[in-house]
């Protein structure tokens, strides 16, 4: 009755995770949207009116006894982390089947109703997936799926595996026909049915000790199969097929469904009346036995994996983002139960922040959404473009830019209220944007595509980069000094503006798509080779250690003082953070495997918050505490030039106040030295905004320790802005 998309989750290596809402922990990824999360659902079992599980990625248990009111998450699958389906014979009694990261067939047990799982099989070695599992009774099942040789290329198989004891034991065959088996469906213990992709059905007489092949009359992938007794059945599939037999299948008939979408679950009550369901939120519904198809409005565009009735009104239907749907009519109307609040469930592809509070991200068809309140709620912002949105950034919460497809550029100046085009003079795809101050930007894209802006990003002036690589990311650490990544492991560095740009050996010919800088020296690059880091400003780079490897797509660092924080993000989920001293990525447990695309972090008064973005809507976000480090006092006016004031008092103990201003964003570092120039404390480090700042030191060293009386040099440098003044510290 279930298909897990193989397709779609061949590439998908995913690590187990528990989403708790009920506290924010430390380092933890928290879902913002959908809620309560956005992890697909791949199979439905109802047990009675009230009792419902369902199953999905990352080993999700979703369980409800109240008829869907409340909803417990019951993770402990023992180690499967795709749940593809399930059977159930009673409330208490059931079986699951899916893989896990390595891609290794799991086979699953619970005798409580789903609040734990035992491991009956792992199969090994060699890749292999269990699509569909099915039990007549407490003793005998059947599970399905495939799996693959190797060399030079994949081969796939199907396979079919069977238990008579109830699990204990299962007995398994490769059957030598390059087919995915998606669904087996029996009615008692000798007869029953496979069907899957390449228009496959199987039918056995005697509990699946031989098998015969039947003649569907069609090449497309058929995913699911339903019988309500050993002659009358239906098979859907791709296209909108729907087939039905009423001999046990020595001949199929097509029935009109009237959809081409991809049909994916099937399920009867009797022999008349029945459901189907697919992609693009399709149900239809028949009464007469599959002579007519009804289509049903489901109220979502999602696909539906999955979908069981338990008499002619009580239904449910599970699919993609973690939809649940729930009918008490047959299906006239259904409701949706989950997620309980979706702002979009489009790809996102960027996310930025101009404070802990206030944000945007960006996506295909010219989303853009803001949000005021660090992602609690999230609106729509009208951006007057279909164009996919690649990158969005922003110097404050007023002023921000994306750019896209087709060359486009958008330009806010009141916090995202209203968009304007600003002519690129290309019509490339534009993948990156970066400002080093309000007038000084940058855009990188396709087809070795750099353009610069002086003037705010109203007039855009075409580089040349000496590549026709694709470009993906664009950073600079002042107005000078920058680097754009992208295909083929290019590298470009530029110290003169983007008058001139030159090669950097990234050592690797992958997709580079991320790059970061905290200074002229230190930075990382993100990408399909996983990440790279450099200390002498890209003259060297060298490939850092992560484990598990994974494609990496974004990386954010940022310094407070002699601290480094970054997040790197990539494919099926992964995320992994950076030591504190800049040298170490850990992995960190995932709680989706979409694809998270974007990654941005935020350091506002003792606090570090991180927002990471991706496919199906997915907007997550963790927080922590940094170290005691005082973060610098801004306050709202923007002065019109930089300017290092003296401090006060002056000669001081045991500390004293340090005020500057900044016209505009900057990386900035501001730091004191003992007269022989030895460097005594940094006490910021880090990209900031236009405006007032003002920050205390405490006569304390790097290492917490107070340092003598003496004079000291103290030192301001925004872009290419410097200037030093001296300070008297008098024990």
């Amino acid at each position: 009755m279930k298909l897990a998309t193989f397709f779609k989750t061949l590439s998908v290596a995913v690590m187990l995770a528990f989403n708790d809402h009920s506290a924010l922990a430390q380092n933890k990824w928290l879902w913002q949207n959908p809620l309560p999360n956005g992890n697909r659902l791949n199979d439905v079992h109802i047990v009675d009116q009230n009792t419902v599980i369902a199953v999905g990625d990352l080993g999700r248990v979703s369980k409800t006894t109240d008829g869907g009111m409340n909803w417990s998450e019951q993770n402990n699958v023992g180690g499967a982390f795709i749940l593809n389906s399930i059977s159930f014979i009673n409330s208490d009694i059931g079986w699951g089947v899916g893989r896990d990261e390595s891609f290794r067939g799991y086979l699953l047990k619970t005798t409580n109703g789903g609040a734990s799982w035992v491991l009956q099989r792992i199969v090994q070695p060699g890749a292999e997936e269990f699509l569909s599992v099915h039990f007549v009774d407490a003793q005998n099942g059947w599970a399905v799926g495939w799996d693959a040789s190797c060399f030079l290329g994949c081969i796939y198989f199907g396979i079919i595996y069977k238990t008579t004891d109830g699990g204990t034991t299962w007995s398994g065959q490769r059957y030598n026909v390059p087919e995915f088996f998606y669904s087996t469906y029996f009615v008692n213990t000798k007869t029953g049915w496979v069907a899957g992709s390449s228009g496959t059905i199987w039918q056995t007489s005697d509990g699946g000790t031989k098998w015969s092949t039947q003649a569907s009359g069609t090449t497309n992938s058929l995913n699911s199969v339903f019988f309500v007794n050993d002659t009358t059945g239906w098979v859907v599939g791709a296209g909108g097929v729907i087939l039905k037999t009423t001999n046990a299948g020595a001949t199929w008939t097509p029935q009109t469904s009237g959809i081409t979408s991809a049909l994916r679950a099937v399920t009867f009550i009797d022999d008349k009346t029945g459901w189907v369901a697919g992609d693009n939120g399709a149900i239809l519904k028949t009464g007469n036995g599959g002579a007519q198809w009804v289509l049903q409005s489901s109220g979502t565009v999602g696909a539906l994996s999955s979908i069981h009735f338990i008499d002619a009104n009580t239904g449910w239907a599970v699919g993609s983002v973690g939809a649940i749907l729930k009918t008490d009519n047959g299906g006239n109307t259904w409701q949706r139960i989950a997620p309980s609040k979706v702002v979009t469930t489009n790809q996102i592809n960027s996310v930025n922040f101009a404070d802990i509070n206030t944000g945007w991200v960006a996506g295909p068809s010219g989303t853009i959404l803001k949000t005021t309140d660090g992602g609690a709620t999230w609106s729509a912002q009208n951006s007057r473009t279909a164009n996919s949105l690649q990158a969005i950034s922003f110097g404050n919460t007023d002023i921000g830019w994306t750019v896209g497809t087709n060359g486009i550029i958008l330009k806010t100046t009141d916090g995202g209220i209203t968009w304007s085009a600003r002519a690129s003079g290309t019509i490339t795809n534009l993948n990156a944007v970066y400002f080093a101050g309000f007038n000084i930007g940058y855009v990188a894209g396709a087809s070795g595509t750099i353009l610069k802006s002086t003037d705010g990003g109203n007039a855009w002036m075409r580089q040349i980069s000496g590549t026709t690589r694709e470009l993906s990311s664009v950073h600079f650490f002042d107005h000078q000094t920058g680097w754009v990544v992208g295909q083929q492991g290019t590298i470009l560095k530029t110290s003169d503006g983007g008058t001139t740009w030159s090669a950097q050996i990234s050592g690797t010919t992958l997709w580079l798509r991320s790059v970061s800088f905290i200074d002229a020296n230190a930075g990382w690059v993100a990408g399909d080779e996983g990440v790279l880091k450099t200390t002498d400003g890209g003259a060297v780079w060298v490939k850092e250690s992560i484990s598990p490897p994974r494609s990496q797509k974004s990386v954010h660092v940022v310094a407070q003082g002699a601290n480094v924080f970054g997040w790197m993000v990539g494919s099926a989920g992964a995320s992994y953070k950076l030591s504190n001293d800049g040298n170490t990525w850990s992995a960190q447990d995932r709680i989706t495997v979409n694809d998270l695309n974007s990654v941005h972090l935020v350091l506002q008064g003792g606090n570090l918050a991180a927002w990471a973005v991706g496919a199906n809507g997915t907007i997550l976000k963790t927080t922590d505490r940094t170290v005691d480090v005082e973060e610098p006092k801004q306050t709202s006016s923007i002065p019109e030039a930089f300017v290092l004031h003296a401090n006060f008092p002056n000669p001081f103990n045991p500390s004293t106040t340090i005020k500057y201003e900044l016209p505009q964003p900057a990386g900035v570092k501001l730091e004191i030295f003992d007269m022989i120039g030895r460097r005594v404390r940094t006490l910021v480090n880090q990209r900031q905004q236009g405006g007032h700042y003002e920050i205390t030191w405490d006569g304390r060293n790097e290492q917490g320790q107070q340092v003598a009386s003496g004079t000291f040099i103290y030192q301001l440098r925004a872009g290419t802005f410097m200037q030093t003044r001296r300070m008297a510290l008098v024990r």
